[in-house]
């Protein structure tokens, strides 16, 4: 019996895009970064697409040019969207897609 080899495709979603200046186009959403039902709505619209994950960085934008303006201790991110609140809204959401967050942590 011949092995069926299948690809997984999945989407890695950034609140405010991927360029640092996104949120300053007129059709962004920036007003939603932090309503979990915008995250909702771009997972229905990932399983429609039928990808099969999608995952959550743990940090949205951060100027990585210099390390001073890193975030670097996890009360930084109380400001920012924590990825795996999302996650745990979305499970409950969702039908077929996988979730998947991480969180990185200076020790």
């Amino acid at each position: 019996m011949k092995n069926k080899c299948q690809m997984n495709i999945g989407v890695l979603l950034y609140g405010c895009g991927h360029h640092q200046s996104a949120w300053r186009m007129e059709d962004s959403y920036i007003e939603d970064i932090g309503n979990v039902s915008y995250y909702q709505h771009l997972a229905h619209i990932a399983e429609k697409g039928l990808l099969d994950i999608v995952f959550f960085a743990d940090n949205q934008a951060f100027n990585a040019s210099d390390n001073a303006t890193l975030p670097y201790s996890l009360e930084d991110f109380v400001e920012h969207v924590i990825p795996y609140n999302i996650v745990d809204y979305l499970e409950m959401h969702i039908s077929r897609l996988h979730c998947v967050s991480c969180l990185a942590l200076n020790l």
